[in-house]
């Protein structure tokens, strides 16, 4: 009988056999054995020790351990904005354990996961939105507003956030259900597929405040400055804190332009200086190209306001109007617009009013203080708050750190879903043929000529490629001759060169002297000095070739020379 040791040891044992046996009553017989403990009282300790935590179905496909690496894998996935469909997460199931889901099993793991996981619609963004760079601008922008603000100080209603945002009708989207005919084939409604109403343009302050808004419309102005145009407008509300001033302005194109916007900060600097005398505002905007004109930020600082541009490509994350005052307004307006084109469809009125005043109402609806203040808050404009700035950058381009429990796995399971990624479009394009050809509008192609096309255009770049690296070696051959020539042509520059001045080059003139071996000459000027017959001796006796003269004379070293026109 061995010695009877505490429950903590035999609980120990317990954890570290039990994976060894068929069934926990074998691992509790052999547990007993050893420390002495009766198998009862080690089966009550083991299941009170595990009291709260989570037990597993004998049926669940995966251990914990595997559920806690996919929920791991799913969320490495979304922060790097490339969010798992529910085919991929199956394919994940069954190429790393071998296990296959359903459809249904997917969703009841997202339901039992639903504090870390959520299904939900996505926004596609470019690849311009998701570089390192991006975070770089906006560590840059924090700086430049950090040493602003140690300059001036603006209070909470002279703090504003601008931006333009489309009232658009798209018909293909309906969000209300309708109730249809049982017996009926296909589910349609008449509506409008696509419309363009207007596009908005809002200054909301940091206190929560709306200082005004901006509609610009679409008017026919062909080559005058002058329209007929047709408008609806709201019933004014009784003046409140929670109303603002709304303005219409009319273009070709119903887009915010230069002109526009030079003449929205003229209104803008005066609602504010009539509301707010004798102090600056400091107004954040995107990088649309009119926002950053040298002319009209100079125009606004003469009329008081410091126009100030977000960092490129991060006005989806760090600008407070595109977090939740736009979206509460254009939730809000899809669902008006949906009724408003049904009454006019039943009223026969124009479309585009009804869908006017929907927006006016949505517009109402959704800057409120609350929303405003919360949206500044948590872009961490106003009051301005760096680090969360960047922290949100960081979270949405997916630079941020998800722990260390799991991420070895989940990062092999996401090369897996990469890995299958590859697959099938290598398997895709295995079984696919794509090229170019030129086609003609109307006319049917067979996919016989259309193949011919391609290969006559792959022989034809295959040809020139060829031409051009045989015409790239052979530039390649003139290059190195040209070198070897330019070479030949100092080295005997320099051997035609006077040995005494060494000034001037021999180019075969009658009055030079020099040594029968062509590599001693000496100038005509410099032929009558001493100096010049002790080097030629010199190279003379060297050389054991008889001196000669351009002429073919035997003019020695000291003999008159009559000219050296042919040397430089």
């Amino acid at each position: 009988m061995p010695p009877r040791e505490d429950l903590a040891a035999a609980l120990a044992l317990l954890e570290d056999v039990k994976h060894t046996f068929p069934t926990l009553k074998a691992a509790l017989l052999y547990v007993a054995s050893h420390t002495g403990r009766t198998a009862s009282s080690v089966r009550v300790a083991y299941h009170r020790s595990r009291r709260g935590r989570r037990h597993g179905h004998g049926l669940m496909k995966l251990t914990p351990d595997h559920e806690a690496v996919l929920v791991s894998v799913t969320q490495a996935f979304s922060v790097n904005n490339l969010a798992l469909t529910v085919e991929q997460m199956r394919q994940l199931v069954l190429r790393k354990w071998g296990v296959k889901v359903s459809r249904t099993w997917v969703s009841r793991f997202l339901g039992r996961y639903r504090k870390q996981l959520s299904k939900r619609a996505c926004k596609a963004l470019a690849d311009k939105r998701a570089g390192r760079e991006v975070f770089d601008g906006v560590v840059d922008f924090c700086t430049e507003l950090e040493d602003f603000l140690t300059h001036y100080h603006f209070p909470g209603h002279a703090v504003f956030n601008y931006d333009e945002t489309r009232v658009v009708q798209r018909g293909d989207k309906m969000t209300l259900r309708r109730v249809e005919a049982a017996n009926k084939e296909r589910a349609n409604v008449r509506s409008t597929r696509h419309q363009d109403v207007a596009s908005l343009l809002t200054f909301v302050a940091a206190d929560g405040s709306v200082l005004l808004s901006v509609y610009i419309l679409k008017g026919r102005f062909g080559a005058g400055d002058e329209a007929a145009v047709n408008f609806t407008m709201e019933r004014a509300p009784s003046i409140t804190r929670g109303t603002w001033p709304r303005y219409y302005c009319w273009n070709d194109t119903g887009f915010l332009d230069a002109g526009i916007f030079k003449e929205v900060l003229a209104k803008v600097a005066e609602v504010f200086h009539a509301r707010y005398p004798g102090i600056q505002a400091l107004l954040f905007g995107d990088q649309l190209a009119a926002h950053r004109r040298s002319d009209i930020v100079e125009y606004a600082l003469g009329l008081g306001l410091f126009l100030f541009s977000l960092s490129k490509n991060t006005s989806h994350i760090t600008q407070p109007l595109d977090e939740a005052p736009f979206g509460t307004m254009q939730a809000d307006k899809v669902r008006r617009n949906e009724k408003a084109v049904m009454d006019g469809m039943l009223t026969n009125t124009n479309t585009r009013d009804a869908l006017l005043l929907a927006a006016y109402a949505a517009e109402r609806r959704a800057f409120t203080g609350p929303i405003i203040r919360g949206a500044f808050r948590r872009r961490g404009l106003w009051p301005f708050d760096p680090e969360l700035m960047k922290a949100n950058v960081r979270a949405n381009l997916g630079l941020v750190d998800i722990g260390e429990t799991a991420v070895e796995a989940a990062r092999h399971a996401a090369s897996e879903v990469i890995m299958a990624a590859q697959g099938r479009v290598d398997e895709a394009r295995a079984g696919s043929s794509s090229g170019r050809a030129v086609v003609k509008r109307g006319v049917v192609h067979s996919p016989f000529l259309l193949l011919e096309q391609q290969r006559k255009v792959q022989e034809a770049a295959a040809k020139a490629e060829k031409d051009k690296a045989v015409r790239r070696v052979a530039r390649e051959e003139r290059k190195v001759n040209q070198e070897r020539e330019l070479a030949e042509k100092v080295a005997s520059r320099e051997l035609h060169r006077c040995r005494v001045c060494a000034d001037k080059v021999h180019r075969g003139g009658k009055t030079w002297v020099g040594c029968a071996c062509g590599a001693f000459w000496v100038c005509p000027a410099c032929s009558k000095q001493l100096a010049a017959g002790a080097a030629l001796a010199e190279h003379v006796t060297m050389c054991a070739g008889p001196p000669e003269s351009g002429s073919g004379s035997q003019s020695g070293v000291g003999d008159s020379c009559s000219s050296s026109d042919d040397s430089e």
